[in-house]
């Protein structure tokens, strides 16, 4: 007799593709991208928030600080994130030597950040305070979101990021209803978010994690001697981006700016969602420590195929949805070029060629080397950018373009340099042997 629950005819087919199509939604890279790209919304909102209620002059001051204070934050993630991503940061010396190094990097920021914001005259003393404020609050969350990272645990970095946004928005509409709309309010916003976010992510760890440990040497020249290379490494990028930014002001002023800064803006879900991915890349790599270095070569060369594929696919189609999209970035006051964001998506598909070997290289202990490709890139993208703004006559709109072509160079140095002697390397080496520090 046949069973009552037996599968009609077609339903043996069916369920093996609802079953596939549920594990692609549901593994680690799919809720990574899906994380980073709800983290970009947030990012989003709040700059389309500024655009539409400060201006293009007031969105670039707001864009300058966000630019910072992500610079900021990639030096502690790169010290303190990616080191407790790699190192054991279940060993109470690694732990205290993370705590010591986060305290040392957020304070240090805060400080320098502070007094430059006084003295170069971009923000008032009160405003000075507030970018302190949401500078100390982003690293503190982002450690939070890198060990649930670590983890591989992204479905919470959902809950962390949804709750920091829905923080910042409800300043900035407390602070909109009152008429007292500044950049300050959008720095306070971003430092309440960054808080509320923080804490969710913080109560949502395991409670092992959750313990800090007391700082020790041993700890925090463990954690330097990985962390420093790390961090200056993928501070870059967010460093040549601040560097140019202050070139474009430099060359042809601040509302200028404020017009390249909305292109990014507009591109900024894809940009974000590249480095989302890259961050699982990074995980990953680091828990397959034992794979041979050629084959996830060859992973990280088809991952970086692919993610350039999809930034470009994505560019693309926001060139042409721009008439229709640009203004809920804008609002009335200014438009979007699309020329702008067809520069951004090139960035973001540049940044997804190079972070697939950059992040492997760095979790075989090769940070020294990719730091020493990416220094040529983050001096001469910025230095050609002034060259063409300032003496060629370039228009700004070229912006995003040099920095492009400046990642592209530097993701074929890393795989040329970096990576393949480095698997030669390993390849030469006696079976069991140990391999080399580079």
């Amino acid at each position: 007799m046949t069973p009552v629950h037996a599968a009609t005819p077609n339903a043996p087919a069916g369920r093996p593709r609802a079953a596939r199509l549920r594990r692609t939604l549901t593994a680690p890279g799919a809720v990574a991208l899906l994380a980073q790209v709800w983290q970009a919304a947030g990012s989003f909102a709040i700059q389309v928030l500024a655009a539409h209620l400060l201006g293009a002059s007031g969105l670039a001051i707001v864009s300058l600080c966000f630019g910072i204070v992500i610079l900021a934050t990639a030096v502690s993630s790169g010290i303190v994130g990616d080191s407790l991503t790699v190192l054991d940061r279940r060993d109470p010396v690694i732990r205290g030597g993370l705590v010591a190094w986060l305290l040392l990097v957020a304070a240090t920021g805060a400080v320098v950040g502070a007094l430059g914001m006084i003295l170069s005259g971009t923000l008032a003393p009160l405003g000075a305070l507030a970018f302190a404020a949401a500078l100390v609050a982003f690293m503190v969350e982002d450690i939070v979101r890198r060990t649930h990272m670590a983890l591989l645990r992204f479905a919470n970095l959902l809950l962390i990021d949804a709750v920091a946004l829905i923080g910042a928005l409800i300043i900035v509409g407390i602070a909109a209803t009152t008429g007292d709309t500044s950049v300050t309010t959008f720095l306070l916003a971003i430092a309440g978010g960054q808080v509320a976010g923080a804490l969710v992510g913080w109560v949502l760890l395991p409670r092992e994690e959750r313990r800090l440990g007391a700082p020790r040497s041993a700890g925090v020249r463990a954690v330097g001697a990985f962390g420093l290379w790390r961090g200056a490494q993928v501070a870059l990028t967010p460093l040549i981006q601040t560097a140019a930014r202050i070139v474009v002001v430099a060359a042809v002023g601040a509302s200028v700016l404020g017009h390249i800064e909305a292109g990014r803006i507009y591109m900024a879900p894809a940009m974000l969602a590249v480095q989302g991915f890259g961050s699982y890349l990074f995980a990953t790599y680091a828990r397959r420590a034992d794979a041979p270095l050629g084959e996830l070569t060859r992973l990280a060369g088809r991952s970086a195929a692919a993610l350039s594929a999809g930034a470009l696919a994505l560019g693309a189609v926001a060139v042409l949805l721009v008439p229709v999209l640009g203004p809920l970035v804008s609002g009335s006051s200014f438009m979007i070029d699309p020329v702008v964001v067809l520069g951004w998506a090139s960035v973001a598909a540049a940044a997804a060629w190079l972070q697939p070997f950059a992040s492997l290289a760095a979790t075989r202990g090769a940070q020294r080397r990719v730091f020493a490709v990416r220094l040529i890139d983050a001096i001469a993208a910025p230095s050609a950018l002034w060259v063409g703004l300032a003496w060629l006559g370039l228009p700004a709109e070229a912006t995003p373009f040099v920095l492009a072509a400046g990642l592209v160079l530097a993701g074929g140095l890393v795989r040329l340099l970096v990576l393949r002697p480095l698997a030669s390397a390993h390849e030469a080496m006696p079976r069991g042997a140990a391999a080399p520090t580079p």
